[in-house]
C-alpha cells in the first residue's frame, strides 16, 4: 500500500489546506458574535445607568432638548399629584435635574430654557426662590453680551426681595445692555427702583444721555408705575432731565405729549401738578401767554399769582395789576407796588403792605419793608428798618446759612441798615460795623460781596484785600471775587494781568461792570477802538435788563441803571472824540444828559465841544 494514499472518506480527495480554512472561518463566527453581545451588553448597561441619573450620554442639542422633554414629563407628573408634603420633596428632584441640565447647557437658549423651567418652580415653591436668581446670574455670567439672559437675570434679582447694596451693583452692571425697544418697560422699571428719579440731577448722573427715547411715552410711565401720579411726576423729571441737558425742545415734547393725553383715555385731563409744571415750564422759557394760560386752569390763589406774573413780562400791565388787586396778599401788594406808577402809589402800598401780618414761608413783608425805607430819608429809614426786624421770627441758628443759599431776609435787613448809616456815618465805625455784619453770616457770600463793593468805594483797599483772602477760605468762588481781583491788578499797575482777568469773564445778562472797566484798561492803553467795542457791549448789557415790561412805571432800580448808562455813554463820547468823531461825540453827550440830566460831567463836555 501506497502509505500516501488512504481510502479513508474524511479525506475524500480534499487538501488539508481547505480543513483549516474552514474552521478558520467558524472561530471568527462565533468571535464576532461573543464581542457583539460584549459590546451590547455594555450599551445596555451604560444605557440603565445613565437613566438612573436622568441623562442619556448623548451629545449635542437634539439631546439636551431631549433631556428637557423627559424634565417636564417627571414635572406634569408630580403637579397632577397635587400639593402636598410628598409632591415638595419631590421638588428637590426636579431641583436637581435642572442643576444637571445647567452642565449639559449649549448656548443662550439652553440657559433660557433652564431658567423658564426654575422660574416655574420658583413660583411654586418660594424655596427655589434663590437658586433661580443664583441659576441667572451664572447664565448672564457665561454669556456677558447676551440681553435676554440679562433681562432675566435683572428681573430675577429684585423678584420679591429688597434692593440690597450688592444688588444696586449687579443691577447698574445689566442696565447698560437693556438696549433693545422691548426691555423698555424692564429698563425703566429698574430706573425707578434705583431711585434714578428721586431728583434730575441724579437721573442726569445715572441715566445714558439718550435716555428717554421717544417711545417712553406716558401709557408706558403708567405700565410700570402704582399710580399715576408717580407717573407723571417721572414724566415731569425727564423733562428737567431734558433741560439740564440743554435739550429744551425735546422737554417742551415731552410736555406736550402728556398735556394732550398721551396716557390713551381721550377724556383724562393732565393732573393739576403736571400742568403747573408746565406752566413754570413755559413761564421760564419764554411762551408767556401759554405759561398763563394753563395757570389760570388752576383754582388756587398761588396759580393765580402766577398767572398775572406772567402777563405783566408779556406786556399785558392792566391785567396783571388787575389780578393782583383782587389777591391783596403780601407778594400781590408787593408787587404792585413795584410796578407803582408814582412814588406816592409806592409808599401807599408799601405802607398796607407793612401793616399786614407776618406770613411763614413768605418773604413779601420782609422786601416791602427794605423797599419801603428807602422811600425815607437816612435816619427814619434806620428806625422803621431795626423796629420792623424785631418784630419779624429770627432764625433759630443765624450763623447756619447754607452757601450759594439766597440771602436770609433777616440779613437783608441787617444790610440795608448798615447801607442807609453809610449816608450819615462816620467810615471808620461803618468798615467796623462791616467786619461784624460778616462775622454774624459768615457763609453769606452776598454779603462779602456787598463789602468789597463798600470797602472799594471807600478806596480802603487794604480791608478789600483781606475781604478776598477771606473770602478764598470759605471757598467763595463768585465772578465778584474774579473782577475785585482784576481792579487790584489794575490798581497796582499790572495792567497785562488785569486785561487778562477781565477777558476772562463772561459777560452774563445784566453784568456790565466787566466790560466797563475793561474799557478802561483799553482806554488807558491807548486803544479808543477796542474800548468803545467793550463800552458798547457794557452798555448794552444795562438797557438789556433796564425798565421793566408794560410801560414806564416808578422804578428805583431803573434810575440807578439809567444813572449808570449815562456815565458809560460818557465814556463813549471820550472815545470817539479821540477817534475824531466830534458829531458822534456830541450826540453821545446829548444821550448821556437824557438818560440822567444830573451828569455835570456829560454837561461839561458837552459845552466844551460847543
Amino acid at each position: 500500500m501506497n502509505p500516501f494514499t488512504s481510502n479513508d472518506s474524511r479525506f475524500n480527495g480534499t487538501k488539508p489546506e481547505g480543513l483549516f480554512q474552514g474552521n478558520l472561518l467558524r472561530i471568527s463566527f462565533f468571535s464576532g458574535l461573543l464581542l457583539l453581545l460584549i459590546i451590547g451588553g455594555s450599551l445596555i448597561a451604560v444605557y440603565a445607568l445613565g437613566r438612573g441619573y436622568g441623562f442619556e450620554n448623548t451629545e449635542g442639542a437634539s439631546g439636551f432638548y431631549g433631556f428637557l422633554r423627559e424634565y417636564d414629563y417627571k414635572s406634569r407628573g408630580i403637579l397632577a399629584a397635587g400639593l402636598n408634603a410628598v409632591q415638595r420633596r419631590e421638588f428637590d428632584s426636579l431641583d436637581t435635574e435642572l442643576d444637571r441640565l445647567e452642565k449639559k447647557a449649549e448656548g443662550v437658549e439652553s440657559w433660557l430654557s433652564i431658567l423658564k423651567r426654575r422660574r416655574q418652580l420658583a413660583r411654586l415653591d418660594t424655596r427655589y426662590v434663590q437658586a433661580y436668581r443664583q441659576s441667572a446670574r451664572r447664565a448672564a455670567l457665561a454669556y456677558p453680551y447676551s440681553e435676554p439672559l440679562a433681562a432675566v437675570a435683572a428681573a430675577a434679582l429684585i423678584q420679591d426681595t429688597a434692593i440690597t447694596r450688592e444688588a444696586e451693583t449687579e443691577l447698574r452692571r445689566h442696565l447698560p445692555q437693556l438696549s433693545d425697544a422691548r426691555f423698555n418697560s424692564l429698563r425703566l422699571g429698574l430706573h425707578v427702583l434705583l431711585g434714578d428719579f428721586k431728583t434730575p440731577q441724579k437721573a442726569v448722573a445715572a441715566l445714558p444721555h439718550e435716555f428717554p427715547g421717544k417711545q417712553l411715552s406716558a401709557a408706558l410711565w403708567r405700565s410700570i408705575l402704582p399710580t399715576a401720579a408717580e407717573a407723571e411726576t417721572i414724566a415731569a423729571d425727564l423733562a428737567i432731565v431734558r433741560l439740564l441737558r440743554g435739550d429744551a425742545a425735546g422737554a417742551a415734547a415731552e410736555i406736550q405729549a402728556i398735556l394732550s393725553g398721551d396716557s390713551g383715555d381721550k377724556d383724562a385731563s393732565p393732573p393739576p401738578e403736571l400742568v403747573r409744571f408746565a406752566a413754570e415750564y413755559y413761564y421760564d422759557f419764554g411762551d408767556l401767554l401759554r405759561s398763563a394760560e394753563l395757570f389760570s386752569h388752576l383754582q388756587d390763589d398761588k396759580a393765580l399769582g402766577r398767572q398775572a406774573d406772567a402777563l405783566w413780562l408779556a406786556n399785558y400791565a392792566a391785567n396783571a395789576r388787575r389780578i393782583w388787586s383782587m389777591l391783596a396778599t403780601p407778594r400781590s401788594l408787593y408787587n404792585l407796588a413795584l410796578t407803582a406808577e408814582t412814588p406816592e402809589e409806592a409808599a401807599g402800598l408799601l405802607e398796607r403792605l407793612a401793616a399786614l401780618p407776618e406770613t411763614a414761608g413768605d418773604p413779601s413783608l420782609q422786601y416791602g419793608l427794605v423797599r419801603y425805607s428807602r422811600l425815607l430819608n437816612a435816619p427814619r429809614a434806620i428806625a422803621i428798618l431795626e423796629t420792623g426786624k424785631d418784630s419779624f421770627s429770627r432764625l433759630p441758628e443765624k450763623n447756619a446759612i447754607p452757601k450759594k443759599a439766597p440771602l436770609p431776609t433777616e440779613a437783608l435787613i441787617d444790610l440795608e441798615i448798615l447801607r442807609r448809616r453809610t449816608e450819615i456815618g462816620e467810615t471808620g465805625r461803618l468798615i467796623a460795623e462791616t467786619w461784624l455784619l460778616l462775622g454774624r453770616y459768615p457763609e453769606a457770600e452776598a454779603l462779602y460781596r456787598w463789602g468789597a463793593w463798600f470797602f472799594d468805594l471807600q478806596r480802603n483797599y487794604g480791608e478789600t484785600a483781606l475781604l478776598l483772602r477771606n473770602a478764598a477760605r470759605h471757598s467763595f468762588s463768585g465772578q465778584w471775587i474774579l473782577i475785585h481781583n482784576a481792579l487790584q491788578q489794575a490798581r497796582d499797575g499790572n495792567l497785562d494781568e488785569a486785561e487778562s482777568l477781565f477777558t476772562s469773564i463772561p459777560i452774563v445778562s445784566g453784568e456790565w461792570s466787566v466790560a466797563a472797566n475793561l474799557g478802561r484798561i483799553l482806554e488807558t492803553r491807548r486803544a479808543p477802538v477796542r474800548a468803545l467795542e467793550q463800552y458798547e457791549a457794557a452798555l448794552a448789557a444795562i438797557m438789556g435788563t433796564g425798565e421793566a415790561a408794560g410801560g414806564n412805571r416808578y422804578n428805583s432800580d431803573d434810575l440807578r441803571k439809567q444813572e449808570s448808562a449815562s456815565r458809560i455813554q460818557l465814556r463813549i463820547a471820550h472815545c470817539l472824540k479821540s477817534l475824531g468823531r466830534i458829531d458822534e461825540s456830541r450826540r453821545a453827550l446829548e444821550y448821556a444828559l437824557d438818560l440822567n440830566p444830573e451828569n455835570l460831567d456829560a454837561r461839561l463836555e458837552l459845552h466844551r465841544l460847543e
